[in-house]
């Protein structure tokens, strides 16, 4: 999988180094950004498996805070007690809270909590499970690409708008796309879409 920047400046007003990097560049570029001297929260969306779980270790290890968000919360919680053992860290340093990413109400709940200012960066990965890719070009597969699509796409946009207002100057967004953006196929055309998106 393969991450990109988006770019923040007209949103926020802020400056934002722009890159594309991959996971295993993430840890460096967080460890080597101007805001790595002030251990703020990195927030991941996303953060209880795979590579949102992994990116919340290499912070962690890195000496950020981190929150762990997504939708349940037992897998949260045992997601945030590998992370506290895994990257030898306190308790108290990996916080988690649940978010429906599909609702713009509870994003906008979810958001709150945070301060302005009080995060450095945002990682996003987070998408609904699939069930194989559905047919682009058939009826019958339209309201499952769409469901999809609200997950991926609409979801992150919706994180994004709700959180970048409140990360601190400097601060990141680093969103997840997946494999088959750079290298669709005919047989998994809905999968390249999204993940292309």
């Amino acid at each position: 999988n393969n991450e990109s920047r988006i770019n923040l400046n007209a949103a926020t007003k802020k400056k934002v180094p722009q890159k594309n990097y991959t996971c295993s560049q993430q840890s460096q570029f967080l460890k080597s950004s101007s805001a790595y001297s002030m251990k703020g929260t990195v927030l991941i969306v996303g953060g209880s498996s795979f590579i949102g779980k992994a990116a919340a270790i290499a912070v962690a290890k890195a000496g950020f805070k981190v929150h762990i968000a997504g939708k349940s919360i037992e897998a949260l919680s045992s997601a945030r007690a590998d992370i506290i053992e895994t990257a030898l860290v306190s308790e108290s340093t990996v916080q988690h809270s649940c978010v429906d990413t599909n609702s713009l109400e509870s994003l906008k709940e979810f958001s709150k909590q945070f301060a302005p200012g009080a995060l450095q960066h945002l990682v996003v990965s987070s998408c609904d499970p699939t069930s194989g890719s559905p047919p682009i070009l058939s009826a019958d597969g339209l309201p499952e690409l769409r469901r999809l699509f609200d997950s991926k796409f609409f979801a992150q946009l919706g994180i994004v708008s709700c959180i970048a207002p409140l990360l601190a100057d400097g601060g990141s967004v680093v969103l997840t796309s997946g494999a088959l953006a750079r290298s669709p196929d005919a047989a998994n055309a809905a999968d390249a879409a999204l993940d292309s998106a």
